[in-house]
């Protein structure tokens, strides 16, 4: 049984810069040297090639290759590239017959353009057949149909096109009827031809009915709104095919879809500037309440409970229920004694015995008196007490919470209702932020339904 050896990706890098330093068909370079004999040659990759050094030579770059902007269409020449290759904004069309070992970046070069004309030749496809579904009728009602109606609606009006400029609805019906009766030309010349029979005729007509398909084909139509994902919660739309508004892009959606899609804009907005990037009368205007509410109370129950002679006068404090009743009865063998005092000239005729008796019951009185004035409060608050000072002092909190938080050195930032905050600013700038073009936008009623329509590049 054959043996299988496997080798992973480093190793193979490895053995690769094995074999090329011990060949003789490999030349390797810095990056930062082969720029510089660009230069030298005009920026002509297959001149450098054709030097001495590199004659009959594979070249291997060692380092990243920038080529941006440089006056370039091919890299025939070049063999590997041992990191990354920039060929942004040149006219390099392929790189299939380079190895690059790292990231290729091809923004806005050849190879890009090819693969955007495929990207939208395939979009072009895909709304010619939504044409000839008639997806985009005003009869379809669909969510889609009725959003992309909405936006060519609204490009209409705001691009100022005659009626000579667009397809209406009865346009893109016209338009169907034409290639269903361009195919029954088509086959019907077809027969005419298989019977030997002449086809002028049919050729004439075949003719006027392309041109006339063509003509109809130039002018903006709802079928050049090409649906392109989502914009929060709106759909989004490129405009594609049509010359005057290539690359135009829009978004649309129903009323609470477009405000829903603006107040995720705006909480977006906020996540990337934080609350330094507004004015602090909106921060004071949206403070968390909740919030100041719970520090304010854990600060003042540890606060009075630590140091309630800072909060309490001797006034605020009350008698227990035990006291009070010890009190009470005290206060009222006091009133006995002093009624049995009040009778002691009806009981005792003698003065020295009266004397003597009522000095006894006012030494029984004095000493109770002594004992009722002893009775005072506890001077530990009661849970009672804490809890309604501690409610007073958070009122008092929430009654100015942006002096409070001041007062007491907290940042009011860290203090903000979002939620609150986002919805004070829309109802400040409204759907602004949803517009990235001019932060206008349009509504249009289709089939009975109000959508917002907003312009995105």
């Amino acid at each position: 049984m054959r043996k299988v050896y496997r080798i992973n990706e480093s190793e193979l890098k490895n053995l690769i810069r094995t074999i090329v330093e011990q060949s003789e068909e490999w030349v390797k370079i810095p990056s930062k040297e082969y720029l510089e004999l660009l230069k030298f040659t005009s920026n002509n990759i297959k001149a450098v090639s054709k030097l001495p050094k590199f004659k009959n030579k594979k070249i291997w770059i060692v380092g990243n290759l920038d080529l941006r902007h440089k006056p370039i269409n091919s890299l025939e020449g070049i063999d590997y590239i041992e990191g990354d290759l920039d060929i942004s904004y040149t006219d390099i069309a392929d790189v299939s017959k380079v190895q690059v070992q790292g990231r290729i970046s091809d923004w806005y070069s050849g190879v890009w353009k090819i693969k955007q004309k495929k990207i939208k030749d395939g979009k072009l496809a895909e709304a010619k057949y939504r044409r000839e579904q008639m997806d985009y009728a005003l009869e379809a009602n669909t969510s889609e149909s009725n959003r992309a109606r909405a936006i060519f609606e609204h490009i209409i009006r705001d691009e100022g096109l005659s009626e000579d400029d667009y397809l209406d609805n009865t346009g893109e019906q016209r338009l169907l009827e034409l290639y269903v009766g361009l195919a029954d030309l088509e086959d019907r010349q077809q027969e005419l031809e298989s019977q030997g029979i002449d086809t002028e005729d049919i050729e004439g007509q075949i003719e006027l009915t392309e041109q006339q398909i063509e003509e109809m084909e130039g002018k903006f139509s709802v079928y050049h709104l090409i649906p392109d994902g989502s914009h929060y919660e709106l759909d989004a739309f490129d405009i594609v095919g049509y010359d005057d508004l290539e690359g135009q892009r829009y978004a649309a959606g129903t009323e609470d879809e477009a405000e829903d899609s603006a107040k995720d804009s705006i909480r977006s907005l906020i996540d990337d500037v934080g609350y330094d990037g507004y004015s602090d009368w909106v921060l004071e205007d949206n403070i968390d309440k909740d919030r100041v509410e719970d520090y304010a109370r854990d600060f003042y129950d540890n606060d009075v409970r630590e140091s309630p002679e800072s909060h309490f006068d001797d006034d605020d404090y009350e008698l227990s229920d035990e006291q009070e009743a010890e009190k009470e009865r005290i206060e009222a063998k006091i009133a006995e004694l002093e009624e049995k005092q009040n009778n002691l000239e009806h009981e005792i005729e003698e003065p020295s015995d009266y004397s003597d008796a009522y000095d006894e019951v006012q030494e029984e009185i004095d000493n109770l008196q002594e004992i009722l004035d002893e009775i005072e409060p506890d001077k530990e608050p009661t849970e009672e007490m804490i809890d309604n000072k501690v409610q007073e002092l958070v009122d008092r909190a929430l009654n100015d919470p942006v002096s409070w938080l001041k007062d007491w050195g907290y940042e009011i930032k860290d203090f903000i209702d979002e939620d609150s905050m986002v919805d004070y600013i829309f109802d400040s700038d409204g759907y602004s932020s949803m517009s990235s073009y001019d932060g206008d936008y349009d509504i249009e009623n289709i089939n009975g339904r109000d959508y917002y329509v907003f312009r995105l590049e």
